[in-house]
């Protein structure tokens, strides 16, 4: 009985304090940064200065004092200058000329040398339309091939420490076959590789063979 008198006499003293009271809140000036849209990043320091800029600027300044859109890593030029130092970086491929090929800064894939040659014709039309010298960063592609059945695929449905040999026989012959044929296909996709193609001889192939053109045109015409 004791207890419960003591618990109704704290309860009696609780203080009430009521919403619109000037104890139960009060305004304090905080320091932050506001953002062009709006958003306050609470904190007078370099992280909240950062995450307001951040959020409202659309461009930023690359090393070489050019501005450059928010979300990239440099400017246009520099990039371009940092993507052809990595591409003269790589090895040159020996390119039998079949073997598919990627432009990589256009995500443009040639199956044939017929196709890359096509493509190189419109890009030196357009590049002399600029008075400049055309460039492509040609890559010889990886091919990938589908991975083969290993059982695995029915883990769940086997008894515990199942595995391949514990499936049904029929299901094994089953598996052993559709390996076979998956063994005989050939890639199901290609990637951009490692290695480059010498597009100077192309170039000079593509250049050439246009002049030779141009020569017998004019000799048809006379």
């Amino acid at each position: 009985m004791s207890k419960l008198r003591e618990k109704m006499g704290n309860a009696k003293e609780e203080k009430i304090v009521m919403f619109d009271s000037p104890e139960a809140a009060r305004r304090v000036e905080q320091w932050g940064w506001k953002s062009r849209d709006g958003i306050f990043y609470p904190g007078d320091n370099a992280s909240s200065e950062h995450g307001a800029r951040w959020s409202g600027c659309t461009h930023q300044t690359c090393e070489c004092g050019k501005p450059y859109e928010k979300g990239q890593v440099r400017c246009r030029s520099c990039q371009a200058k940092k993507d052809s130092e990595e591409y003269y970086a790589l090895p040159m491929a020996k390119w039998d000329g079949e073997t598919p090929t990627c432009d990589d800064d256009r995500d443009k894939y040639f199956w044939d040398k017929a196709q890359l040659l096509d493509e190189m014709y419109w890009q030196l039309e357009e590049a002399q339309k600029r008075g400049e010298e055309p460039e492509m960063h040609v890559v010889v592609c990886e091919p990938h091939y589908l991975h083969e059945i290993d059982g695995s695929e029915w883990d769940d449905d086997l008894p515990d420490n199942g595995d391949y040999d514990g499936l049904p026989h029929d299901v094994g012959e089953a598996i052993d076959a559709l390996n076979k044929v998956i063994k005989e296909q050939g890639p199901s996709c290609w990637y951009p590789g490692k290695e480059r193609v010498d597009m100077d001889a192309l170039w000079a192939e593509l250049k050439e063979g246009l002049a030779k053109e141009k020569e017998e045109s004019s000799e048809i015409q006379a």
